[in-house]
């Protein structure tokens, strides 16, 4: 329950630190609900992203591995990436999965915006399910930093990764969790 609680006031804010439409580091000034003024508060904020589980017309997830620097190892992850500026998450949600899988998903839902971090902020990751994924073309190397295997997984295949370890990347796994509790979408939903 949430009686009484109330929000902490923004007095002022400075950016420290920024790499153009990635990541900035700022310090704010807050005011907190008993009156008290805390600075600095930092907030780091990134790029918003986009994931999708995906499954292709046979049922089966449309999933990657590749090295991820963050937990420095070869991860199972969802196709997905950074929402540029000005585009909405769904449309970077499509395009990443074409570009990276060569698919194309005929029906999606969106599952939620999610913070990354509770006191940083970090952006938000928005999450999507699609299905009737049609491969339409070769993935586009050019975009990707790594390299990346497409992988087709049944649901058990991806429930078994999950609880195995595969996915050591929290966004990624609660995209597929997410995805592993709802039904693939209907057709025109």
């Amino acid at each position: 329950m949430t009686s009484g609680l109330r929000p902490w006031k923004l007095l002022g804010s400075r950016e420290i630190f920024v790499v153009p439409r990635r990541l900035s580091v700022s310090t704010h000034t807050v005011e907190l609900p008993d009156g008290r003024r805390y600075e600095p508060y930092y907030r780091v904020d990134l790029a918003d992203q986009a994931w999708v589980a995906a499954t292709a017309e046979d049922g089966r997830f449309i999933c990657q591995r590749q090295y991820k620097h963050g937990p420095e190892r070869i991860a199972l992850t969802l196709p997905g990436g950074i929402v540029d500026p000005g585009e909405e998450p769904l449309a970077a949600a499509r395009r990443e999965l074409l570009e990276e899988t060569g698919y194309e998903c005929r029906d999606w839902r969106h599952l939620g915006a999610f913070c990354r971090n509770n006191n940083q902020r970090c952006g938000e990751e928005h999450f999507f399910l699609a299905s009737g994924g049609v491969w339409k073309q070769e993935p586009d190397p050019s975009t990707n930093l790594e390299e990346i295997k497409t992988v087709l997984m049944t649901r058990d295949e991806l429930a078994r990764a999950a609880a195995n370890g595969e996915v050591p990347v929290l966004g990624h796994l609660a995209g597929i969790l997410m995805a592993l509790r709802r039904p693939a979408p209907e057709a025109g939903e």
